[in-house]
Formats: C-alpha cells, structure tokens, sequence
C-alpha cells in the first residue's frame, strides 16, 4: 500500500511478483490477485517498463483461480509488452 501511495508503480510490480509463490503457496489467490491488478493499474498509468511480466504474472493467478477467458486476455498484452 506504501508504494501505491508513492505511485511507485516499478516498486509494486517487482514486490507482487516476488510474492506471487507466496501468495499460491498459501493458498492466497484472491490476496495474490487484487495486489496484482492493483499493480497493473499503477503500471498502465505510468507507462512502466515492468508492466509486460506484471501482466504476466497477473494472467497466472488468473489461471490458476479458473478465470481462462480474462486470463488469455491478460496474458496476450503482457506477452506482447514483453517482446518489445
């Protein structure tokens, strides 16, 4: 919430995917998730250069909570922001 708060958008990409094992390990998907999303926001905002692994990163927790559709969706854009 602290780096939300900064705007610091390349801070909350690198943490949620520092915690995304955590957050699957715990069974915490839902946690895990919204941070992501949170994180993406902020990314798309300021036009981060870690917004392709956090969209990424973001589809898998989507995956994994059964959301196919959104997370094919997801992993798209990430990929393509990836490549560049």
């Amino acid at each position: 919430a602290w780096l939300e708060r900064r705007r610091d958008a390349d801070g909350m990409l690198r943490l949620a995917g520092a915690l995304a094992m955590f957050w699957k390990m715990e069974g915490q998907l839902h946690e895990g998730r919204t941070w992501s999303a949170r994180a993406v926001a902020l990314g798309h905002a300021s036009g981060s250069a870690r917004l392709g692994m956090g969209l990424i990163g973001l589809a898998t927790m989507m995956h994994m909570q059964g959301d196919e559709a959104l997370a094919l969706e997801t992993l798209a854009e990430g990929l393509a922001l990836a490549e560049v």
